[in-house]
C-alpha cells in the first residue's frame, strides 16, 4: 500500500500504536467486556434462530404447495381417464387443434389481362413455316 501523503502516514502510526496499546491491555479489556459479550452473543443466537425458523418454514410450505399441485394435477388426470371418459380423451388427444388466426381484410386480387392474339403468337417455328409454303 503506498502512502502518498503526511495525513496518511499520521493515520498508519496511529492505527499502529493503538494496536499496540490494545494488545497490551487485552486480558484488562477482556475482562472488562466479556459480559457485554455474552450479552449479545445470546441476542445473535436467539435473532439467528428464529431468521432459520422462519425461513426453513417458508421453504416446507412453497414445498407444500407444489406437491399439492403435483397431486390435483394427477387426479384430474386420472379421474380424466377413468371409465367411459377414456375415449374422449384419446380423441382430444389426436383431434386436430384449430389455431386461432387474426381476422385480415381480403385484399382484391389484380386483374389479369388477356393479351391479343397478335401479341402472343411472334413467329411460327421455322419447320410450321415450311409447311405452310408448300
Amino acid at each position: 500500500m503506498p502512502v502518498e501523503n503526511r495525513n496518511q502516514y499520521l493515520l498508519l502510526i496511529a492505527a499502529f500504536a493503538a494496536g499496540v496499546v490494545v494488545g497490551a491491555k487485552w486480558p484488562v479489556i477482556r475482562k472488562k467486556l466479556e459480559p457485554w459479550v455474552n450479552v449479545a452473543g445470546d441476542q445473535l443466537k436467539d435473532v439467528y434462530n428464529t431468521v432459520a425458523r422462519f425461513v426453513a418454514e417458508q421453504g416446507e410450505a412453497v414445498s407444500d404447495r407444489m406437491a399439492e399441485a403435483k397431486a390435483r394435477k394427477r387426479s384430474a388426470k386420472a379421474q380424466s381417464m377413468a371409465g367411459g371418459d377414456f375415449m374422449s380423451t384419446v380423441e382430444k388427444m389426436f383431434a386436430p387443434k384449430a389455431k386461432a388466426r387474426p381476422a385480415k381484410a381480403a385484399k382484391p386480387r389484380a386483374k389479369v389481362q388477356a393479351k391479343p392474339k397478335a401479341q402472343a403468337v411472334k413467329a411460327k417455328p421455322a419447320k410450321a413455316a415450311a409447311a405452310a409454303r408448300a
